[in-house]
């Protein structure tokens, strides 16, 4: 199954951190990033996001640009400080509730994360140190019988 992974873009520096909005920085980084994405020829085919806002607010500016129809999911297992034991666990509720997709080899979903859990998760799939400045999207080939066996195939990087 293809894996997107995203970290969420920039983010107003404010109190709680939960609420944080984008910032003007991270609306352009997702954008462009969105752009690069398409330009890749890759479109998911699920979002799912943290309850952050600055997650949330990312995954469905994302949704719009990519005139993405279907629903964001919000998961719990997407905050910061979560496990990749647990973003995996979701991984395969997500193909027990998809099974003819990722049969198919058409699922292709998209989490919009966080630092130090995309980063975690990525080393966790493919072995490789991953540095994921925010709005980066790490394509992944997901290999739901050996997960650690999984293939980082790109990095997209508003940054450069």
């Amino acid at each position: 199954m293809k894996l997107l992974l995203m970290r969420h873009g920039d983010a107003v520096m404010l109190r709680p951190d939960a609420g944080r909005p984008l910032s003007a920085t991270g609306r352009a980084e997702v954008q462009a990033n969105a752009k690069g994405l398409v330009a890749q020829g890759w479109r998911p085919s699920r979002m799912f996001a943290s309850p952050l806002q600055r997650a949330a607010e990312t995954a469905n500016l994302m949704a719009v640009s990519l005139a993405y129809t279907g629903p964001v999911t919000t998961w719990e297992a997407l905050s910061p400080h979560s496990s990749s034991a647990a973003v995996l666990a979701l991984l395969v509720e997500y193909k027990q509730a998809e099974p003819e997709q990722v049969q198919a080899g058409v699922a292709c979903p998209l989490l919009v994360t966080h630092q130090p859990l995309v980063g975690d998760f990525v080393k966790y799939l493919t072995g490789k140190d991953c540095m994921l400045h925010t709005a980066s999207i790490a394509a992944i080939e997901f290999d739901f019988s050996s997960p650690q066996e999984s293939e980082l195939i790109w990095l997209l990087d508003a940054h450069g």
